[in-house]
């Protein structure tokens, strides 16, 4: 069972060779117990082989003349060995069923089941990764579930979908984990899954705050933005505000402030910390993305 992560293929394998204005087909072989795609493509292509010389040997080794036969695939050697010859139908004793009316394929009937299959998981992987900017591991993962992945199409309608992928990959599927279920069981509707990603690109909130919002939306039928008004957790993009932290974070800092100043090397390291410092005196409320720019401008100005 695939679903287990077990394979097993027995490909059945006959050579058709033209020769002097006639074919000819060579018996039909059944390669048993193959485990593996590699196995599977080498013992073909090794019968594929051997047929064509045998036949070459021996212009009555054809279906007919010589029995079918069962082989073993040797992976080690890169051979297959007889095992056994295989029996004919009238060895089964089939027999018609009389009440079995003859089935006839037609192009047209073909044609309406093609129609009916619709986007197939492969075909359906490459339009999600071309139109909602996901990567193809994110996007495999998603369709894992056809409802989930359902649920996400319509999310990303009113939201934005390369951050609705990163929270579906993320903290909805460690919620969905948590409750042994699908991201599509836990009960969340597209529209509020599509406005929390929407915020979090747009910065009303954190990425982190965003994760702390879906923890409560599941057993809460609020907003995303309602929730994060009423935790407190919408990013303060205020400039005057964020630049005065910024101020106050290199008052209290001067080594750091004075390492990025004085050390190329050190200056990442810096204002990384000077970073951290601006958000715990905000109580991780400033934009991140804005509190980066104020003090590259502040650090640019004390340089020169």
């Amino acid at each position: 069972s695939m679903q287990k992560g077990q394979m097993r293929f027995e490909p059945n394998i006959n050579v058709a060779i033209e020769y002097d204005g006639r074919e000819y087909r060579t018996p039909i072989c059944e390669v048993k117990n193959l485990n593996s795609f590699k196995a599977v493509r080498d013992a073909i292509a090794y019968e594929i082989e051997r047929h064509i010389n045998d036949w070459m040997a021996d212009p009555g080794y054809v279906i007919g003349k010589s029995p079918k036969e069962n082989r073993g695939w040797d992976d080690v050697r890169g051979v297959t060995e007889f095992q056994r010859g295989k029996e004919e139908a009238h060895d089964y004793r089939y027999f018609p069923d009389p009440d079995l009316v003859p089935v006839v394929v037609d192009d047209e009937w073909l044609e309406r089941l093609q129609a009916s299959v619709g986007e197939l998981p492969l075909e359906r992987q490459a339009r999600m990764e071309s139109e909602y900017g996901l990567t193809a591991a994110d996007a495999a993962t998603i369709l894992n579930d056809r409802a989930t992945a359902d649920l996400f199409e319509e999310a990303a309608g009113c939201g934005h979908p390369p951050t609705l992928g990163k929270q579906f990959i993320s903290f909805w599927s460690a919620r969905a984990n948590e409750r042994k279920c699908s991201i599509a069981q836990l009960g969340i509707d597209a529209a509020r899954l599509g406005e929390l990603s929407r915020i979090t690109a747009e910065g009303l909130v954190s990425a982190t705050a965003a994760a702390s919002i879906a923890g409560k939306m599941i057993d809460n039928p609020d907003a995303p933005t309602a929730i994060a008004q009423r935790e407190g957790l919408i990013q303060v993009r205020d400039t005057g505000q964020i630049q005065a932290w910024v101020d106050q974070a290199f008052a209290a800092n001067e080594k750091a402030v004075q390492d990025a100043l004085a050390n190329p090397k050190k200056k990442q390291q810096a204002r990384g910390f000077l970073t951290g410092q601006v958000m715990k005196i905000s109580g991780g409320k400033a934009d991140p993305k804005m509190v980066g720019e104020l003090i590259d401008k502040k650090l640019g100005g004390m340089s020169t």
